[in-house]
């Protein structure tokens, strides 16, 4: 499994050139909730899980949410996740932050696989999210992201806005574009730019039952594949609900999880477990832990 953390990470390391695909790490979505659902989420706007996928429902949540997230990626890829999201912050705006990290320590070779050193990685994003209400059932919303990726003594940053829009209704409707880059990522002579994509969802909401589904697309040329992604999550009794996704078009294919709810007075405490196999690169798991309160 550390030869295809490599391979997600380091494209080639030939002596002293180097290249770097940090795309990987950009997409990962590290909610356990979402995760499980399949990465449905463009539409669903119930909790913190949705700064990651449409900012636009920050303006429909309720409470203040904080969310501690860790993912087992693909590859033994750990990689953890902090956000805390605020409506209502000021008038009509509502507000998330959140930060993502990676870090590992691996071996470095040359042409002929022989070990010459070790090389750190670290990359980090750390975000800011606005929205705002432009009727009781139509938001929208922003992400504006800062990008570090580094790898040994090369280091780059990259500016990154995703965009999206809520809209309320019989089925509820999501449309967000996602990781279009400002600032072109640059180690020594080589540039990279993340590919973007846009996102349409559905999603609905019965007593005890969520259905959503998405649409993702690359754009501006993307090498990405389109991809549908459906999800569900029924509630057995308030405290417990199972969740299950289905993925078509690239990558793993189907998720499950569950949830834990825990309701002490006015907060409500969260626990979303998350489990993603592949036959071709191995099983992925996911945990958050989230808080809601006034």
């Amino acid at each position: 499994m550390k030869s295809l953390k490599v391979v997600f990470i380091i494209g080639f390391i030939i002596g002293f050139n180097v290249v770097v695909f940090p795309t990987e790490f950009i997409d990962i979505k590290v909610g356990a909730r979402s995760n499980a659902m399949g990465r449905a989420f463009t539409a669903v706007s119930d909790d913190a899980n949705l700064v990651q996928y449409n900012p636009a429902g920050l303006s429909f949540l309720l409470r203040k949410e904080l969310m501690i997230s860790y993912v087992r990626w693909f590859g033994d890829i750990d990689t953890q996740y902090l956000s805390y999201v605020h409506p209502k912050f000021y008038k009509g705006l509502n507000v998330g932050l959140g930060l993502q990290w990676f870090d590992d320590i691996l071996e470095r070779t040359d042409i002929n696989g022989v070990k010459i050193g070790e090389v750190k990685i670290t990359e980090s994003l750390t975000l800011i999210s606005l929205s705002t209400k432009l009727s009781d059932k139509l938001s929208i919303g922003t992400n504006i992201k800062y990008f570090t990726s580094t790898l040994g003594r090369y280091s780059s940053q990259s500016i990154i806005l995703d965009v999206g829009a809520v809209l309320l209704s019989v089925v509820d409707i999501g449309v967000s574009i996602n990781s279009y880059q400002l600032l072109p990522l640059k180690y020594r002579e080589t540039e990279e730019m993340l590919p973007a994509s846009l996102s349409f969802g559905i999603a609905k909401f019965f007593r005890k039952l969520c259905v959503a589904a998405d649409v993702r697309m690359p754009l501006f040329g993307a090498a990405a594949s389109p991809g549908i992604h459906l999800g569900v999550e029924y509630f057995l009794f308030r405290e417990l609900a199972l969740q299950a996704g289905y993925k078509i078009g690239y990558g793993e294919n189907i998720s499950g999880g569950i949830r834990f709810n825990l309701i002490r007075g006015e907060d409500i405490y969260i626990l979303n477990l998350a489990y993603i196999p592949s036959v071709e690169l191995g099983n992925a798991f996911s945990a958050s832990f989230n808080i809601k309160f006034k």
